[in-house]
């Protein structure tokens, strides 16, 4: 039997049930198909939450909110197996859902692969308790979000959204989605430029933290101000207009042209390594030596640059060398 559930712990994370519960609705699920007389069987329950604002003409025009919850049963005989599942969590539909998935498996046709995975593949209860820390909840709120969709709708902006399924196992993993993200919008736009917000007190984050953990020296400087999102000739290509500026100079910007900003709570999370550099020893940095985190990032920049100056001569001189040597330079070499 095995089990299987995806729902923070968190008491603050606004959903209606809590880890434990779930627990007890799989351990629940899995007693009664031991009942029926399955070989195995296998269960999986989840809960989401979600907020959606629409806005037409710079008036607000519908806010909803929906909450979906869902219980998956797989039950075996043998080779043999049913699934069935229901959003409703009472003992009556519990038990009359692992009926249907067993009913099903009874008269299902035996598949050689049908099964659950070997004991040594599963979790073992250490790592089925441990945190992945993969929900990072956004704090948003009706009104929030409404006006930002009022806002986004008057600058003519079309707002996307788009949610990782299954979630990224970490913050790189994480990155890396939302950059192919951005590239496949690019290309189905036809733009052939994406610009993001980073700022010269993020690159300041980034090469303290690479340094500390250690790096080689492209590690060193990243983010660059322009990259290619994709590895083929003619993709769309990433821009970091914002580089030059502290993250003081762009919220002061912001301030004076009256644009409005919604702050991400997970970057006040002092569990990560970067919101501590953010939060304890850039301050440290800017009080002894104003001005610190923008001459980090120059200094990233001009390292950035070396590096790119360094490999075009290393490419151009391996084209030399690879070109074939003529007859009479051989024998001179001779």
């Amino acid at each position: 039997m095995t089990t299987s559930s995806r729902v923070p712990s968190r008491p603050d994370s606004g959903f209606a049930y809590r880890t434990d519960q779930f627990q007890q609705i799989v351990e629940d699920s899995l007693t009664l198909a031991r009942a029926l007389g399955a070989s195995d069987a296998g269960a999986e329950v989840s809960e989401g939450v979600g907020l959606s604002v629409s806005v037409r003409k710079g008036e607000l025009e519908n806010v909803e909110r929906n909450r979906d919850k869902s219980l998956g049963v797989s039950v075996y005989l043998g080779q043999r197996r049913g699934n069935a599942s229901t959003s409703d969590f009472s003992p009556a539909a519990l038990k009359q859902t692992v009926q249907a998935a067993y009913d099903i498996a009874r008269f299902t046709a035996e598949d050689p692969a049908a099964g659950l995975p070997d004991a040594a593949d599963l979790a073992t209860p250490a790592e089925v308790a441990r945190d992945l820390d993969l929900f990072h909840p956004w704090d948003l709120t009706a009104e929030q979000a409404a006006a930002l969709a009022a806002w986004a709708a008057g600058q003519g902006l079309e707002i996307r959204l788009e949610r990782a399924d299954p979630a990224p196992a970490g913050e790189a993993q994480a990155r890396l989605w939302r950059y192919a993200c951005l590239e496949r919008q690019a290309r189905q736009l036809g733009c052939g430029h994406v610009l993001t917000g980073h700022t010269a007190s993020d690159r300041a984050e980034t090469m303290l933290f690479n340094l500390a953990r250690g790096s080689d020296r492209r590690g060193l400087t990243t983010p660059r101000a322009s990259r290619s999102l994709g590895a083929e000739p003619g993709a769309p290509r990433l821009v970091r207009p914002l580089l030059a500026f502290s993250r003081a100079d762009t919220a002061r910007i912001c301030r004076d042209l009256g644009l409005p900003v919604w702050l991400d709570p997970g970057n006040a999370d002092p569990r990560f390594a970067r919101n501590r550099i953010r939060a304890e020893v850039l301050p440290v940095l800017e009080a002894l030596h104003p001005g610190a985190g923008r001459r980090i990032s120059a200094l990233a920049e001009r390292w950035g640059e070396e590096l790119e100056a360094e490999e075009e001569l290393l490419a151009l001189a391996l084209e030399v060398l690879s070109q074939p040597v003529e007859g009479p330079a051989v024998a001179a070499l001779a």
